[in-house]
């Protein structure tokens, strides 16, 4: 049997996970958390995902309103 991913998109959070030798494990993102945000951030030619995006979201959203 192979080794298959999983990975679930969700409007909140995404995650993904290996199941190999009968046996799944989740993938841990750059925080050793299992779930990232869903967020996408652009600044220029700069890219952010997960956490940072979401940050970034924050901070611009808080300008916007004002």
């Amino acid at each position: 049997m192979g080794e298959y991913i999983g990975i679930d998109l969700g409007t909140t959070c995404c995650c993904s996970a290996v199941y190999s030798g009968g046996e799944s494990r989740v993938v841990l993102n750059s925080n050793q958390q299992k779930t990232t945000p869903s967020y996408v951030a652009f600044a220029g030619d700069r890219r952010f995902f997960g956490m940072k995006a979401k940050s970034r979201a924050s901070i611009k959203s808080f300008y916007l309103d004002k």
